[in-house]
């Protein structure tokens, strides 16, 4: 078959014959979930002899990221006269015999993507009047690294509700960006102007340290409330503990 789509949705044709201009060409579009289609208006193919010249790309990559386990074409359609040989290097190196690596004319094919696939793809096209190459990054993340973009607050437990202006990552020691206030308890709220890792050993940077422990730092510059009926004001540092002390003015 020399008939390929390109990953932009163009016609490629390899190899083309005096026949291919006798055809009309036209490209038709399926919306995804209405279904309606639409075609475009009929075109022809003038078809010339072949001259003489330095191989061009007309279809290339530069980056993508791609999650373990999952297949990807990094395409590469190249067009000149003598036709261009096509070679694929990763890191400056011809790629190693794998099965998982498939050369097509459209592209290269990489199935059941592994971490280590991750690198720099060059993809070297080369006839006798020049070459011309293209070079494309392919970043492989495993399941446990997505990343989701955030611009409101979300909520990490039916307790904790942290706002976030930027993006963070799901993985076994996540970092989440912050740079507003959020609440660990019903009770107290903990002003954060960087950003915090939530893990089984919690350290949550802050404008000032603080320690989660039986014995509690925390910083204030205005009054509290340590029950129902009592109000403590404070311009300096309070201790929360089983015997509260109020004053404060450095760190929790």
């Amino acid at each position: 078959n020399r008939f390929f789509l390109t990953s932009f949705g163009a016609l490629y044709i390899s190899e083309v014959q005096k026949e291919d201009a006798l055809s009309t060409y036209r490209c038709i579009t399926k919306h995804k979930y209405s279904g309606e289609t639409r075609q475009s208006n009929g075109a022809r193919l003038s078809v010339m002899d072949p001259t003489e010249s330095t191989p061009s790309v007309l279809d290339s990559f530069q980056s993508g990221e791609v999650q373990v386990g999952r297949n990807v074409e990094l395409p590469c359609i190249a067009s000149g006269y003598p036709n261009p040989t096509i070679r694929w290097l990763k890191d400056g190196r011809p790629l190693p015999a794998d099965s998982r690596w498939t050369r097509r004319l459209t592209g290269l094919t990489v199935s059941e993507l592994r971490l280590d696939d991750s690198g720099n793809y060059i993809c070297e096209v080369t006839n006798s009047f020049g070459s011309k190459e293209v070079t494309g990054h392919l970043n492989v993340i495993g399941e446990s690294q997505v990343t989701r973009p955030c611009t409101s607050s979300w909520v990490s437990s039916p307790q904790v509700t942290r706002p976030c202006t930027s993006s963070w990552v799901s993985s076994p020691q996540v970092t989440r960006p912050c740079t507003s206030s959020w609440v660990s308890s019903p009770q107290v709220t903990r002003p954060c102007t960087s950003s915090w890792v939530s893990s089984p050993q919690v350290t949550r940077p802050c404008t000032s340290s603080w320690v989660s422990s039986p014995q509690v730092t925390r910083p204030c510059t205005s009054s509290w409330v340590s029950s129902p009926q009592v109000t403590h004001p404070c311009t300096s540092s309070w201790v929360s503990s089983p015997q509260v002390t109020p004053p404060c003015t450095s760190s929790w």
